[in-house]
């Protein structure tokens, strides 16, 4: 029986991976060097080639500064629409690169998106994998996850790659944007320089992408201090050894860490000494407030328009996060939230007489992606009505770009995926979109007043600049070009506002579209996204605190301004420069060849209460992830004294379905597998989410369990609602019965009151002939009911305390006191019900700089139905 079981299960995986492998045959291509294996979804050769290219263009300078190289490194390029990313996994050994270039400041100014992207996750696979010595004998047995390199704080692992996509350029790479500088300034002006163990151990607080920043900018320094060599030496000499980061530190730099870091902070306090905002703070939210726009509404009086996100962490691993519209009356500082949404915005804010338009990012299945599920993100642009409060949608797809033209008509811009340039759209209501152009320019900015159109687009390797279109002609006619980054564009009459970063330092602009001389209006440290009040004859500005962003104010000053000089330009690569590489094309069995076990992972674990199991597992994946993971256990248990194994294996050939597939010879039904299929997914308020899904097990003494469930998801800015039902049916021919079928149903709603959350927990169990305990056990008490039928409830209200924020390089951190009030009840159809009340008190502890591995210790007092009272110490862990 259990071989005719095995059968099926392996006949089953042949029948689900067979056409899998031959559509991914089809469907993903593969190009390859000695150094790279580029995997790409059919028609996207050309940006395949392109990343290859740059790969290889740039690989030595990584090299040299990692002092590491790999060969035959798969690299993924995904489409997940309009979201930009990229990933490395030095463990499994892959890189994933996501095609879409990012807006303008969205990763600070970018000339060249695939080589900032390649040259980010390869400098990260490089530095992880460095090892020599005893500890690559050990890394060539069990893997990656063992080198030292992996186990740096996120401050180091991030910071290098930062710096490495900065070195070697003039106007690309965060470290050359200014923005990062900026903030390392606001904390110094506030007293509030980050410490090496806020960097290490990144509580919640508005970081500005924290070690991202932090790491960089201290690398940096360290750089020009010691020279980058001595970068390279220290992930040689930390990577060949099993000492401590600050022991690796003293023998390269001569001083540990925490002396480093001081003076970092002493030559950065002297640096932004004089560091100041050019204005009056306006609003006082923080973190990211953005685009502002002046407007006149209903009743003619001017109105400040723009958004914010909102932020809360309510408790342990709970984060409530959403994005507002607010306007704002400039006089009064009366503001009221016009729109509040659990997606993100992802176009820009504009208003037309008593009409608002904004764009959220929505997502859908069925883009060329195995990583993410096949899902992706799009815009939509939406339109809110402000006197009726009506909220529609105008349009959706892959908008980039648009305006609101004076006839009624939208134009819009959509990226090109292969090439480089855009796509230029008319929409007319009531009769659809009509293609105009396509232009050799990457737009993210439009802005229009009567019949001039203003763009904010960038040739390919270079930055933003300022162009007017005609709109008949399809033409570009450049306004203001510089090696720099110029947009935040808004139009008020004969003057066009703009920000740019010249010299590393963010203000705003103002180019006179009759005369073509460009003002300056702010003299701080930093100054984007100009709104200007005519009216008043007031800017209003995003500045940057230490606590994020805010709108800021001041009385509108024209400069006379000289754009300034462009320094030669280093690192881009040109066609004269790139040298003939040999180019081999591949294919899917370029993938199954990534199946190789990566990793050999030794265990020792409870298999029940007295008796325990030891063994090993390997573990691996494929490069495009479609086998996302699996694992291959082989275990001793030490009671019974007999070998065993434990096997897993996710399919992913078909997203968003999904399936997993596994065998464990110690279980009671040692055969399992499942499926789940996302019904309805979207980021949106209301319904986010229906899911569908299905586990069964098998075992030839206990016959079959099969699991259907479903689960539907609502969201909103403050609110989150839960419902799930699952209905198993089991064989108890091994109990001397037929067949057991159980109901499960739950609820799950959370609510954020002010700094906490009120949750609500609900269960409804009917299973009469389950074998096992259905009931959870209670706080309070030692056993759970022996019902088979009835609820359990709980209502709990969680809080932070208290701030401690205090800790010690490199051991731990204590981030937020937490306090939690609860009442539960377990109420059988019949008999006597559990009930119990209390209180929890419990410290978020990170330990280990690097693991960061975050425990909640704590206590709790309560008591039962009896009036029992009882004190636990209680241990939660992420």
């Amino acid at each position: 029986m259990k071989k005719i079981a095995l059968g099926i299960i392996v006949a089953i995986c042949l029948l689900m991976t067979l056409p899998a492998v031959c559509l991914g045959g089809t469907k993903w291509q593969a190009l390859k060097t000695e150094a790279f294996t580029v995997f790409y979804p059919s028609g996207m050769e050309e940006t395949a080639r392109e990343i290859l290219q740059t790969l290889e263009f740039y690989r030595p300078e990584v090299e040299k500064l990692t002092g590491n190289r790999r060969t035959h490194l798969p690299v993924v390029i995904d489409d997940l629409g309009l979201y930009t990313n990229g990933l490395a996994n030095s463990a499994y050994n892959y890189i994933h690169l996501f095609w879409y270039p990012p807006a303008a400041g969205l990763l600070g100014t970018v000339e060249d998106w695939p080589a900032l992207a390649a040259i980010h996750e390869y400098t990260h696979i490089l530095q992880m994998s460095n090892v020599g010595k005893g500890m690559k004998v050990i890394c060539s047995i069990f893997g990656n996850f063992y080198s030292p390199n992996v186990w740096l704080p996120n401050w180091m692992l991030e910071g290098i790659t930062v710096y490495s996509e900065s070195r070697l350029f003039n106007y690309q790479g965060r470290l050359n944007d200014g923005e990062y500088d900026a903030y390392i300034g606001a904390r110094v002006a506030a007293n509030r320089f980050p410490s090496l163990v806020e960097a290490s151990f990144e509580p919640y607080a508005f970081p500005l992408d924290g070690s991202y920043n932090y790491g960089g900018v201290f690398l940096d320094y360290l750089a020009q201090t010691y020279g980058e060599e001595k970068l390279t030496a220290f992930f040689t000499v930390h990577g060949s050894a099993d000492d401590s980061m600050d022991k690796s530190a003293k023998k390269v730099f001569g001083q540990t860490f925490p002396a480093l870091w001081e003076d970092w902070q002493a030559y950065e306090r002297e640096r932004f000494k004089d560091f100041r905002i050019d204005g009056e703070r306006v609003t006082t939210d923080g973190w990211y407030v953005s685009h502002p726009v002046v407007a006149m509404d209903g009743e003619g009086e001017t109105r400040l328009y723009y958004e914010r996100t909102k932020t809360v962490k309510s408790g342990p691993d709970q984060i409530y996060s959403w994005a507002e519209i607010v306007t704002r009356h400039p006089s009064t500082g009366e503001e009221k939230v016009v729109v509040a949404t659990t997606s993100s915005f992802n176009l820009s804010l504009k208003i037309r007489g008593q009409k608002l338009y904004y764009g959220v990012a929505e997502t859908k299945a069925g883009y060329d992606n195995a990583y993410y599920s096949g899902y992706g993100y799009y815009a939509q642009l939406r339109e809110k009505d402000l006197a009726s409060g009506e909220d529609r949608l105008v349009l959706a797809g892959d908008l980039r770009a648009y305006e609101l033209l004076p006839d009624g008509s939208i134009l819009y811009a959509v990226a090109l995926q292969t090439g480089f340039g855009s796509k230029l759209y008319l929409y007319t209501p009531g009769v659809g979109s009509e293609f105009l152009v396509e232009v050799p320019c990457l737009i993210d900015e439009m802005a229009a007043a009567g019949e001039r159109i203003v763009f904010s687009a960038r040739e390919n390797g270079k930055n933003n600049d300022l162009y007017l279109f005609t709109l008949a002609t399809g033409e570009l006619t450049p306004l203001v070009t510089t090696a720099y980054g110029e947009y935040g564009i808004a139009l008020a009459g004969e003057r066009l506002f703009f920000h740019a970063n010249y010299d590393q330092i963010y203000g705003i602009y103002c180019y006179d579209l009759t005369t073509g001389q460009v003002y300056k209006m702010t003299d701080g440290n930093y100054a984007k996204e100009p709104a200007y009040d005519e009216s008043r004859g007031d800017l209003y500005f995003v500045g940057l605190h230490a606590d994020g962003f805010d709108l800021y104010r001041k009385k509108a000053t024209f400069s006379l301004y000289q754009l300034p000089t462009t320094a030669p330009e280093k690192g881009l690569r040109t066609p004269a420069e790139e040298k003939e590489i040999k180019i081999e094309g591949g294919g899917y069995g370029d993938n199954l060849s990534t199946l190789t076990p990566k990793l050999l992972i030794p265990v020792f674990t409870r298999k029940d209460y007295d008796s325990y199991l030891a063994g090993l597992y390997l573990i691996g994946s494929d490069a495009i992830g479609h086998v996302p993971g699996y694992q291959v256990g082989f275990l001793y248990d030490i009671q019974d004294q007999r070998l065993g194994i434990d096997s897993l294996v996710n399919l992913n050939f078909f997203p968003p379905f999904q399936a997993y597939l596994g065998y464990q010879s110690f279980a009671d039904r040692p055969f399992y597998l499942g499926a789940s299929y996302p019904l309805y997914y979207r980021t949106s308020p209301g319904l986010s989410g229906i899911d569908v899904g299905l586990a069964c097990s098998y075992g030839e003494d206990y016959g079959t369990e099969l699991v259907p469930y479903t689960a539907f998801r609502f969201t909103y800015p403050r609110t989150r609602l839960n419902f799930q039902l699952e209905m198993p049916v089991e064989d108890l021919a091994y109990a001397g019965r037929e067949k057991r079928i159980g109901y499960y149903a739950g609820v799950e709603a959370r609510q954020l009151l002010g700094e906490g959350e009120l949750t609500l927990k609900a269960q409804g169990i009917v299973d009469p002939d389950n074998q096992d305990d259905v009931f959870p056990v209670l706080r309070g008490y030692r056993k759970e009911l022996s019902a088979k039928k009835g609820a359990t409830f709980m209502l709990e209200y969680s809080a932070p305390l208290l701030r401690v924020r205090a800790g010690s390089w490199p051991s731990f951190y204590l981030e937020d006191l937490y306090s939690t009030l609860f009442v539960e009840a377990a109420v059988p159809e019949t008999g006597a019900y559990q009930l119990a009340y209390g209180l929890e008190v419990y410290q978020e502890l990170h330990l280990i700089a690097g693991m960061n591995m975050v425990l909640y210790p704590g206590v709790s007092i309560g008591f039962n139905r009896d009036g029992k009272g009882y004190v636990s110490f209680l241990l939660k862990g992420e």
